[in-house]
């Protein structure tokens, strides 16, 4: 797929230069994006939102994020700034973040407490009122999936899912800024240090452990379960919201990635491309299903 248009025109206003190479970049699911090199030796990233039934809403969610975040800085890391953008044609233009991927476990696991210390400065960031709350992505019934071995395990997680899906566990006076999709494909490194956080299409307004949820689903997969609860202790002493995490957060991540959760990117090489070979479905479901009797085991 070649650069769009309006992305051509947006470049060519905003920054004044031409552009010399544009290299597609792997990853996005809901979206293509590319990363262009300029005449006058800057870079710019351009990206095109699919056309799905909630292309409007990730356009005008990053758009709001990226300005109310336009030059923030925190001590672990930057946001993109907002050039541009297109509604009509689901384009956006960025500024390009630099840094590293970093997605193998022996390299995450030092770098949790650099992850809670930026969630925890995310969450203190004023709410951007124009953006949506917080949604399920996923379906309201617990599905068995497909690669599952554990029959038991999930009709325990589907029993209590039924249960307690109305109960006011979501519920809460804390109503925060949301990443909503903090992964590490999302997370750029210099070192030791986040130097910015990317894909900003899914924020939203909710509960600040919505976000610790996703990132703990992570980490329990590409590192190990003791991974993601080092996440939710260093997020509390960082200064994180401390009202007991509750772990029907873990359920609900769970069912709302519809129980193969962020790994659908191995479907389009996502995890694999960036070098986690190790990952296959099999692998995942059973990091998964060691995520659920954790969460399970919890609310007994």
């Amino acid at each position: 797929m070649t650069l769009p248009a309006a992305g051509l025109r947006i470049v060519e206003h905003v920054a004044e230069s031409s552009i010399e190479t544009a290299i597609e970049l792997y990853g996005g699911l809901t979206s293509k994006v590319w990363r262009c090199e300029l005449a006058d030796r800057t870079a710019v990233v351009v990206k095109q939102v699919a056309p799905l039934t909630d292309a409007d809403e990730l356009v005008s969610g990053e758009v709001a994020a990226l300005r109310a975040l336009e030059g923030a800085a925190t001590s672990t890391g930057v946001v993109p700034s907002l050039l541009g953008f297109d509604a009509t044609e689901r384009v956006i233009v960025m500024s390009a973040m630099e840094g590293d991927q970093v997605v193998a476990a022996e390299e995450l696991r030092p770098r949790i407490g650099a992850m809670a210390q930026w969630l925890v400065e995310l969450h203190d960031t004023e709410p951007v009122p124009s953006l949506r709350p917080w949604r399920r992505w996923g379906p309201d019934a617990a599905r068995y999936p497909e690669n599952g071995s554990r029959p038991e395990l999930w009709a325990d997680y589907a029993e209590v899912w039924d249960a307690i899906e109305q109960a006011p566990w979501m519920d809460s006076p804390h109503r925060r800024l949301l990443h909503r999709d903090v992964h590490p494909l999302n997370v750029l490194w210099a070192g030791s240090s986040i130097s910015a956080v990317v894909d900003w299409a899914n924020a939203c307004i909710g509960h600040p452990h919505a976000d610790v949820a996703h990132l703990r689903w992570n980490l329990a997969v590409l590192v190990d379960i003791n991974a993601a609860d080092e996440l939710v202790e260093l997020y509390r002493e960082a200064g994180g919201i401390d009202e007991g995490y509750d772990p029907m957060w873990d359920l609900q991540e769970v069912n709302s990635g519809g129980n193969a959760g962020p790994y659908l990117e191995i479907d389009n090489q996502a995890w694999l491309d960036a070098g986690r070979s190790d990952l296959d479905p099999r692998t995942v479901v059973d990091a998964t299903e060691r995520f659920v009797e954790s969460a399970l085991r919890r609310l007994r």
